[in-house]
């Protein structure tokens, strides 16, 4: 199956808005106690010298990526959440942030047993639509 890569910034060491955590989790459905039932995507490092050097001197950031497949994403960047939906369309992946009104909407669908698919598709917004100009407006 085809995937998307995103990354994400880590850091050690700093406070302040770098201090918070980063991390992917894929959203299953929702949870009482943390709003989103997660499981954590593992990421890879991708200068492992920058992460050993950081980590030695205890103060540091490097870039970690995670592949993944179609489904609905919190992304956390420094304590900084982002939703995001990754989808087949037209015979490739791609993926869009989503509200967390949304993400909520879709994460209670897929607790009553909708697929993600389903699901994605139950809240998509309306098409936004063009009105013209009646011709003898003029």
């Amino acid at each position: 199956m085809e995937t998307v890569t995103f990354k994400i910034e880590k850091s050690i060491g700093y406070s302040g808005k770098r201090s918070g955590k980063s991390y992917i989790a894929k959203i299953t459905g929702t949870c009482k106690q943390y709003i989103f039932q997660r499981s954590f995507e593992d990421t890879e490092c991708e200068d492992k010298d920058e992460m050993f050097a950081a980590r030695r001197k205890r103060k540091g950031s490097w870039i970690e990526a995670a592949a993944l497949e179609a489904g609905l994403y919190e992304i956390s960047e420094h304590g900084e959440r982002e939703y995001r939906i990754i989808f087949a369309k037209s015979d490739k992946m791609v993926w869009m942030k989503v509200s967390v009104e949304r993400a909520t909407k879709i994460a209670l669908l897929m607790d009553d047993g909708e697929t993600f698919d389903a699901a994605r598709t139950a809240t998509k917004p309306p098409a936004k639509e063009t009105t013209a100009a009646p011709a003898d407006a003029m």
